[in-house]
């Protein structure tokens, strides 16, 4: 029985779900995390197992004690209903793009009046046309038509119904420990997300209209480096708002509380004592010798491939469908010139001798070949590139012209996805869109953006904290100086009779 609410006050502790379908799903908690939502409906059950990752320490509030506080903060009822919701919608929903570190706070779907709204259309036709037909097959002579009609007009109807309801439920506002992101899903038709770190927010506020605030529905806007992103249709927005801001602070407490470790660790260090990291002792393995392939290999290797990683710069092509339709007229004439040869040697189109036809056909694959080549060629030299400094677009012509576009990973804002029309979605295939300053970087109709669009949100992840460890090197090693000359002008000099004195 589901009997208390926790918060992690120390350490981490990790939770787990179980589902048939989606096997195991793991969530790490850490200091200020609440977990237990399951407690709030009186006789709810837990749905995880909860356990220690190490040392850690949580409060927890009893049934009784959380009624107590309700009554007191009434306001406390509707904040804990939203995030139970949110929780039991993520045990049923799966995020294919989730980090392995990364923890959803909040999760929720447009307000129940746009599915209403969605699915009225289809209701006013069922309404209209189901008793219609009906009437005509019972009581006219197009009966057998008018029951056609009828079970036709009841297939759209319930499909009708089932579309509207399956895009209302795609479409997700979502708030990590990393960023905040909407997800909107267009069933066989569009998918796009638009997210941004939460170090990247500046400033969080509500837009609500007058039937908004009469039904408790209203967008959340978050201005960040780049621009506005926009949590839509969401209910009770100004305690998604908070929410939105309470985790904003705490990244940046985040931040403050590891560069505060980083120092501790250099005093530790200076001092003679053990860091967390010197206890723990790694064992260094023998490098391999490794083989650098040749030209051919090279070639080959990554002859159709449409991602590729090599020494830590992943390069991606157009989808291969796109290969496809470019050189699909060339091989039909190709295959078309030597089945025309097999059918002059079988005693077709005599016009020709054999020779000549040889001549013929092999003067026609030579060109046809070079026109195939310079094709696939036109098709490899469009690439893009992520490394852990820079992304790149490449556009080159062969024997053409080479357009180069590099931005920085420091100097991207946010990072964006589309897949369009019913081919987009069967064949996964899409464009990333990157935005830097007042343009655009755009990686198009390749295969998974959404998986793309992770590689760069965790180069980004990574280049921040190399960039942290760098700061807080040179602060060790600042701190160290101002230690060693400390440590001579005692040695030397001494301690002063009355250090307030100069």
């Amino acid at each position: 029985a589901a009997e208390n609410l926790y918060l992690v006050q120390g350490g981490r502790v990790q939770v787990l779900y179980s589902d048939a379908k989606r096997g195991e799903i793991k969530q790490t908690y850490r200091p200020g995390d609440f977990f237990g939502f399951e407690m709030v409906p009186e006789e709810g059950v837990y749905q995880t197992t909860a356990t220690a990752v190490g040392r850690c320490v949580l409060l927890y509030l009893d049934r009784d004690h959380l009624i107590s506080l309700v009554e007191q903060i009434p306001e406390l009822n509707l904040a804990l209903k939203i995030l139970h919701d949110s929780f039991f919608l993520r045990l049923r929903t799966a995020f294919s793009w989730t980090d392995e570190n990364e923890t959803l706070y909040f999760v929720a779907r447009r307000h129940i009046v746009f599915l209403f709204g969605r699915m009225f259309p289809a209701a006013l036709f069922a309404v209209i046309s189901v008793p219609v037909l009906a009437w005509v097959s019972l009581f006219t002579s197009l009966k057998s038509t008018g029951l056609l009609l009828l079970v036709a007009a009841a297939l759209i109807s319930i499909a009708w119904l089932a579309w509207s309801y399956v895009d209302w439920s795609n479409d997700y506002s979502v708030i990590t420990n990393q960023r905040i992101l909407f997800q909107e899903l267009v069933l066989l038709l569009y998918e796009s997300r638009q997210e941004a770190p939460l170090t990247a927010i500046l400033a969080v506020s509500t837009d609500t209209s007058q039937l908004g605030r009469w039904l408790g529905y209203g967008k959340v806007k978050i201005r960040t480096y780049a621009g506005m992103i926009i949590l839509p249709d969401l209910a009770y927005p100004e305690y998604v708002a908070a929410l939105v801001e309470a985790e904003w602070f705490r990244a940046r407490n985040r931040r403050a509380e590891e560069e505060k470790d980083m120092i501790e660790d250099t005093l530790k260090t200076r001092l003679g004592y053990k860091t967390a990291k010197q206890a723990v002792v790694e064992s260094v393995k023998p490098a391999e010798p490794e083989v650098e392939p040749g030209f051919l290999q090279r070639l080959f290797l990554n002859f159709l491939d449409i991602r590729f990683e090599k020494d830590g710069v992943i390069t991606y092509r157009t989808h291969w469908i796109f290969l496809i339709r470019n050189i699909l007229v060339p091989t039909c004439l190709m295959l078309g010139a030597v089945f025309f040869f097999v059918l002059r040697l079988w005693g077709y189109f005599k016009v020709l001798s054999v020779v000549s036809t040889a001549a013929l056909v092999f003067l026609l694959l030579i060109v046809i070949g070079l026109w195939w080549l310079y094709q696939y060629v036109d098709w490899r030299n469009d690439f893009y590139v992520v490394s852990d400094e820079q992304v790149i677009d490449v556009y080159k012509k062969p024997l053409g012209r080479e357009e180069r576009r590099a931005a920085p990973l420091k100097n991207i804002q946010t990072v964006e996805f589309e897949r369009n029309g019913l081919i987009g979605l069967i064949f996964n295939f899409g464009t990333v869109f990157i935005r830097v300053g007042d343009t655009d970087l755009t990686f198009d109709y390749v295969y998974n953006p959404s998986e793309i669009q992770q590689d760069i949100f965790r180069r980004i992840a990574r280049r921040e904290q190399n960039e942290r460890e760098a700061v807080a090197r040179e602060e060790r090693k600042r701190l160290s100086d101002w230690l060693d000359i400390y440590h001579h002008v005692v040695q030397d000099h001494g301690n002063p009779e009355n250090p307030t004195q100069g």
